[in-house]
This record gives structure tokens, sequence and C-alpha cells, in this order.
């Protein structure tokens, strides 16, 4: 019954620290039942070849469940940021539908991309003749003062189609992404 009980400690300690705090906790218990539980007693020593069928039996059951326990909740964060994508495009979508010409459509996807990554401003160019031509914007415009600035390539079917810019008072990073 014991052993059932460290078990639960090992669970426990792997929801509340993780993959690495579970593995340490399971060899922890490991040596915590051959030493108070097992004969002879305040040893490390395992008096029947039975025994230490059993200790590594749970051993081997508490690793296993706590890499389980870990892959679970890597899975469930990973299937978290990915509702939180669908939801976020799901937006882009309506609010590009909603629109009634290509342009309004293009102004509603600067306020999406404005809003969703938290810059001062985002506009869209369009890339005609080799001189690109503001097509929409959203946010303060022209950008008052932008500490930073972004520009990503457009393309469709392989060629330019137009600039995608990003303006904020504060610096842009990756992370934003």
């Amino acid at each position: 019954h014991v052993v059932l009980t460290y078990l639960l400690v090992v669970l426990g300690a792997s929801v509340a620290g993780g993959r690495t705090f579970g593995f340490l906790m399971a060899w922890a218990t490991f040596l915590s039942i051959n030493f108070f539980f097992q004969p002879p007693y305040d040893t490390l020593a395992v008096g029947k070849p039975l025994d230490l069928a059993a200790l590594f039996a749970f051993l081997a059951t508490s690793l296993t469940a706590t890499e389980l326990l870990a892959r679970a909740h890597a899975e469930a964060a990973e299937a978290g940021r990915r509702a939180d994508e669908v939801t976020r495009l799901s937006h882009l979508g309506s609010e590009t539908l909603n629109a009634g010409t290509p342009e309004q459509a293009l102004g509603s996807i600067a306020r999406v991309i404005r809003d969703e990554l938290r810059v001062d401003s985002c506009a869209v160019d369009r890339v005609a003749d080799a001189e690109p031509r503001e097509v929409a914007h959203a946010g303060a415009w022209p950008p008052a003062v932008a500490a930073r600035t972004m520009t990503l390539p457009l393309s469709a079917h392989g060629e330019a189609v137009g600039r995608l810019g990003l303006f904020d008072a504060t610096e842009i990073g990756r992370d934003r992404f």
C-alpha cells in the first residue's frame, strides 16, 4: 500500500514540477522504498530477488507515468496554442469577408494585424511597376515616431505583389509573431 502512495507522490511531483522533478522523485521514492520498506531494513541492500524485481517494476511504472503525464501536458499546451491561432485566423477571415471592396478588406487585414501584434500602425503596399503604392493602413498614419520598422514582402505564386509594413514606437521583435 505504501508503494501506491509513493506512486501518487511521484505523479503529484510530475504535475507540480514537470518531467525533471517527476523523474527525480521517482528515483527518490525508489530509494526510499528500498531503504525503509524492504528487508534488510535501513540499508540499500535487497534480500530477495523478487523484492528487487518489485522495486524495478515500481521504478519503471513511476518513470513511465511521469513521461506520459509530461507528454499529455505538452500536447494540451500545443492544442491551446493551435486553438488560439484558429481563433485569430477566423477573426481575420470574418473581418475580410465583411469588407465591401478589396481595399476595405486590406484595411481590415491591416487593422487585425496591428491589433494582434500590438504595434502602433500597419500598412499594406502594392507593388506595381516596381513602385510601391499604399493600399491600406491601420493606426496613426503616417507613423508619428517609429522607433522600429519591419517590412515583410508579400508574394503570390512566386511573384512579389506587395509588402507589409509594421511600425511601432517600441522595439518590434520576432517574439510578437
